[in-house]
């Protein structure tokens, strides 16, 4: 079983709770974090606000990350993971200011891609027309359908 320090758990659980990052494999040394997982793919929009702010920050940090995807074949199928490295001269000594990042982040807006139509009821789509419905083809318009109707 792999040893976790407990800034890494702390680190893994920010993760876990703000996106649903689950961590699938973790290496380390004195100078770099490197964790490979997954996101589900209704919180993407979270997701890459933490990437912008993670990325944002290290450029004024002491510490720098690299994140990437990471593609793999499994049973034939091409999968991906998350790959992020963290490297410092110590790097645990970083991974509290990292949680504060991940856990302070904004949730993205959620966007609705499809919505129900309230009424819409199945009698909508039979082949009979209600009052005042006509076909496309067969409707009149303009001043002859006023006309019809004497």
């Amino acid at each position: 079983m792999i040893e976790h320090t407990d800034s890494e758990r702390q680190l893994f659980s920010a993760f876990e709770a703000r996106v649903g990052f689950e961590v699938v494999s973790k290496s380390s040394t004195e100078g770099q974090l490197r964790l490979m997982g997954r996101v589900p793919s209704q919180r993407m929009g979270d997701w890459l606000i933490i990437i912008q702010r993670l990325l944002g920050s290290s450029e004024e940090a002491d510490w720098n990350i690299d994140i990437s995807k990471q593609y793999f074949l499994r049973g034939g199928k091409i999968l991906y993971g998350w790959r992020l490295i963290v490297q410092a001269n110590e790097v645990v000594n970083h991974l509290e200011e990292i949680v504060a990042l991940v856990t302070s982040s904004p949730r993205s807006k959620k966007e609705i891609t499809e919505i129900a139509l309230t009424g819409a009821g199945v009698h909508r789509t039979t082949l009979k027309r209600g009052k005042g419905a006509q076909s496309v083809l067969n409707a009149s318009v303009g001043p002859l359908a006023a006309m019809k109707g004497m």
